[in-house]
This record gives C-alpha cells, sequence and structure tokens, in this order.
C-alpha cells in the first residue's frame, strides 16, 4: 500500500546545511512506482530497504543536478541532523527519480525520499498519507 510522509532537514557529506532545504517524504516500496514517478537512474526501494540494513534514500533529479552536477548522484551520502550527531545514521542514495511538482506553475522542489520500512513507525510518523492509483474515475 503506497504511503508517504514528512521529513525533517538534512546534510550532505561533503556539503551542509542544504540550502535551498528539500522536501523529504518517507514512501512505502511502491510509492513511487504507484504514483507514475520515473527512475532515472539506480533502483526503487526493495526488501532490502530494512530497518537495520544499510540505510538509503531517493531523490529528485533536480537534487541531483544541483548538488552533484556533472556526475552521479548513486552512492552518494546524506545525514539528518548535525554532520557529528551519532543517533542520525548518513543515507546512501540509491536511486534518482523524475521531479514531482506539488504545484503545476512553479519549479520542483529538491525533493528526497525515504524508505518506511526503515523506520520505527510508532515513533517517527504523527502525519500519514494514503495514495491510490485507479484505472478509472474514483
Amino acid at each position: 500500500m503506497p504511503i508517504s510522509c514528512a521529513v525533517g532537514n538534512f546534510y550532505l557529506e561533503i556539503l551542509w546545511p542544504l540550502e535551498p532545504a528539500p522536501v523529504g517524504e518517507f514512501a512505502s516500496r511502491q510509492y513511487l512506482e504507484v504514483l507514475d514517478v520515473e527512475l532515472l537512474e539506480g533502483r526503487y526501494f526493495d526488501a532490502t530497504d530494512v530497518e537495520d540494513g544499510l540505510q538509503t534514500v531517493i531523490i529528485s533529479k533536480s537534487m541531483a543536478d544541483f548538488y552533484w552536477p556533472d556526475e552521479s548522484a548513486l552512492g552518494k551520502r546524506l545525514k539528518r541532523g548535525t554532520y557529528t550527531d551519532p543517533t542520525h545514521a548518513w543515507w546512501t542514495v540509491v536511486g534518482v527519480v523524475a521531479d514531482v511538482r506539488s504545484v503545476p506553475t512553479a519549479e520542483p522542489p529538491h525533493r528526497f525520499y525515504r524508505s518506511v520500512d526503515q523506520q520505527d513507525l510508532a515513533r517517527n510518523f504523527s502525519d500519514m498519507r494514503l495514495s491510490v492509483r485507479t484505472t478509472s474515475e474514483p
């Protein structure tokens, strides 16, 4: 079932704090595919993205192009909280997806997605959204 939720600010391993601040969401494995967000590089979330595994993140093309111009963002690392804060893990970029516009007339924000399978749901979520894709008018 595709779900998503807002996420706080974070830092790049080599450039922090980030300006402009990106928009973050927690998302289920199928979320980006159900919304038909095109995968441009790497992979979508899968069964290997678990809470005690490598912490992963998928970012938008505009974010990848802005922070890593002229190179692949795959394998780059991001961190929420302060650079030296041991309570937050580094996130590794495993995918780059097409930009998603929240407002049709505005430039798409730099966006990142984290897997809900890597989160303690009771601790981290106060706002959840359900997205449904149909083949006919809902």
